[in-house]
């Protein structure tokens, strides 16, 4: 007799007992996402967002102030259906969706069962701060789905296609977003370490290794520079200036009037990089205008080699604020990912110039059910104080696994999820500032990594999720041992 199960309604009948607590997450999502995407149609505009316009449907792709990969995505989609931000902006909350949905496939795959990695996956879907950064035209969600995908791929096969693939869209989110560079080492490592044999690496390697080179050699030969902007070194200057103190080093050739009077009170990044009356900008003008990029990393080199130790409590300062949920961005920034109660017409979050060139028919609208999105987003968002257990229960993992050692153990595969968060908010923070939305990109592998850690700590000695065979990662080639 066949069994009822085999049959397809069987099948999707059994699916749907197995996923419904899930599939009820799913659904609460896609209603919260609808409801900001009525509220605030077509999109929310961010004074970063404006560049990426630019980059996107201006005559220049390359050589901005920002990373071309989202401007290029923007562009590639403007092909299909035309300049409209409400594609961009509805393609971002799928993205969140899918996001969300990896997460939850990958901790199966992995062995964490149903109810973590629905957890982890619930974390991830109805954050509201999330929610509210897709509505806007910035890069972190097209690059947050890259990254996460990659890193997925990565966990749970060893064909070299969706390897090769792997690498690929690793190189989409490092173009899209600089900070993910600092992913790239916790990725190779985890390839050289769980993949074999050495030829297994070729695939992966070359997709992300070809699409960076690629990139470098078409960026050179059309702006005269390989480097993904024209601005690196202004916002590593803004990252540094406050500790600038020329009387501590020499200054290098033509960055003399950066200096400031010693003892000078220091300012946010935001200001010696956006403001008219930073130093930077009464010497060189606009940010990334033609010579200042060079002269302003060599400075910023000069003052870090002055001081170290100042530059490291800086940055470990702005890194304790991530779970300081009263710590704001210096300048504003956080209203990147806040829902407005009415249109932002001010300067900077309307560029009325870029507007009428490249989007004519936007005008930033707040409709009815704006309320509801706003008290949604207040409410329902990721507690940064959280952020430290999401940190500590992967130490605390590791610890466990040194005094008690046992195999088939996820130690790689948490080092690589929680080794990989943390790298990318640091390194966000290291060469930018303390900005609440960069913590976004990092909390699906940070929520991943510490939901592995839980399933870890909660087996009991001895035991595994189902068999060795389960135990043992998929991109692990070693037979299984026979009972």
């Amino acid at each position: 007799m066949t069994d009822a199960t085999d049959h397809p309604r069987g099948r999707l009948r059994a699916a749907l007992d197995a996923h419904w607590p899930i599939l009820a997450v799913l659904a609460v999502a896609v209603l919260a996402r609808a409801v900001v995407a009525i509220a605030y149609a077509p999109a929310l505009m961010f004074p970063d967002s404006w560049s990426y316009v630019g980059a996107a449907y201006g005559d220049s792709h390359l050589g901005g102030i920002r990373p071309p990969g989202y401007g290029l995505t923007m562009f590639a989609l403007e092909q299909v259906t035309g300049p409209s931000l409400g594609v961009v902006t509805a393609l971002q909350h799928v993205a969140g969706l899918g996001i969300g949905v990896i997460v939850y496939a990958l901790l199966l795959r992995l062995g964490t069962g149903r109810l973590i990695a629905t957890v982890a996956a619930a974390v991830v879907l109805l954050d509201g701060y999330a929610i509210a950064l897709e509505q806007h035209i910035l890069a972190e969600t097209f690059t947050t789905a890259a990254m996460v995908a990659s890193v997925a791929l990565l966990l749970t096969t060893r064909s070299a296609l969706p390897l090769a693939v792997a690498g690929l869209l690793l190189a989409v989110a490092v173009l899209m977003r600089t900070p993910t560079i600092f992913l790239v080492p916790f990725w190779v490592a985890y390839l050289l370490l769980r993949h074999r044999p050495a030829r297994a690496w070729v695939a992966p390697l070359l997709g992300l290794g070809v699409t960076l080179a690629a990139f470098m050699v078409v960026n050179q030969a059309q702006t005269g520079r390989s480097g993904l902007t024209n601005a690196d070194g202004w916002f590593l200057y803004g990252r540094t200036a406050a500790l600038a103190d020329c009387t501590r080093f020499t200054p290098p050739a033509g960055t003399e009037p950066l200096c400031e009077p010693p003892g000078h009170a220091g300012r946010p990044p935001i200001f010696y990089v956006w403001s008219p009356e930073s130093p930077a900008q009464r010497h060189y003008g606009r940010v990334g205008a033609p010579g200042s990029d060079d002269e302003l990393r060599a400075f910023a080199v000069a003052t870090l080699r002055s001081r170290p130790l100042a530059f490291a409590q800086l940055v470990g300062e702005d890194l304790v604020r991530y779970a300081d949920p009263s710590a704001e961005t210096p300048g504003g920034s956080d209203g990147a990912i806040t829902l407005p109660e009415e249109p932002r017409t001010m300067p900077g979050w309307l560029d009325v110039e870029a507007r009428d060139r490249y989007v004519p028919g936007y005008e930033p609208e707040v409709a009815a059910p704006a309320g509801l999105a706003r008290a949604y987003a207040h409410v329902v968002r990721f507690p940064r104080p959280l952020l430290v257990v999401l940190v500590a229960l992967p130490l605390v993992a590791l610890v466990v696994a040194l005094r008690r050692p046992r195999p088939g153990r996820r130690l790689a595969e948490i080092a690589l999820l929680s080794g990989g968060g943390i790298a990318l908010i640091a390194g966000a923070t290291l060469t930018s500032a303390f900005v609440v939305r960069y913590m976004v990109p990092a909390l699906p592998l940070l929520v991943a990594g510490a939901a592995l850690a839980v399933a870890e700590l909660s087996r009991r000695p001895g035991a595994g999720p189902d068999s060795a065979a389960a135990r043992r990662p998929a991109a692990d080639p070693t037979p299984p041992r026979s009972p």
